[in-house]
Parts: C-alpha cells; sequence; structure tokens
C-alpha cells in the first residue's frame, strides 16, 4: 500500500531529488531566511494498515502466502493481550 496523499491528508508541492531517490522531507522558504522542513505522516489507521500491507508483502516475498485478514486477526489479538497485560501489572 503506498501512502496515498488523497487517503493521507498530505499536500505535496514540491519533491527533491537527492542522489536518485525521492526525499521524504520537503523544505520551503519561510520568513528570515529561513526554510520550513515539511514531512508526510499517516493517521494510526493509515500507518496501521501499511505495517500490516507491508508484513504481506514481507512474507510473500519469503515465499509464503498470506491473507491480509489473518495478518489483522492476529495483530488485533496481540494488541489486546499487550493492553490486558499491561493492566494487570498496574
Amino acid at each position: 500500500m503506498s501512502a496515498n496523499p488523497e487517503k493521507c491528508g498530505i499536500v505535496i508541492i514540491l519533491s527533491v531529488k537527492l542522489q536518485d531517490q525521492v526525499s521524504t522531507v520537503e523544505y520551503f522558504p519561510y520568513f528570515g531566511n529561513t526554510y520550513v522542513a515539511v514531512a508526510a505522516s499517516l493517521t494510526g489507521g493509515n500507518c496501521l494498515a501499511a505495517f500490516v500491507k507491508m508484513l504481506q508483502d514481507w512474507a510473500v516475498d519469503l515465499g509464503l502466502s498470506i491473507n491480509q485478514s489473518k495478518i489483522w486477526e492476529k495483530t488485533i489479538k496481540l494488541g489486546e493481550a499487550s493492553m490486558a497485560a499491561s493492566e494487570v501489572s498496574q
């Protein structure tokens, strides 16, 4: 899943090329001969969806076939278990 500017609420105005790679940080002129650095971010849900997609892609690269729904199920179960464990320890 690539970061879609419309889904992530990102406006990309300028892409800076550095060593044949597009930079993830953009610099814009600002007041007083300074520049402001701007970086795109994902909201929590979009970030987690990108993480799940990345895990699926890694599994495919390793020759495994796994459905995203299975990754989501396991991720949610691990998150719930982690929250339960932290509540017990408090």
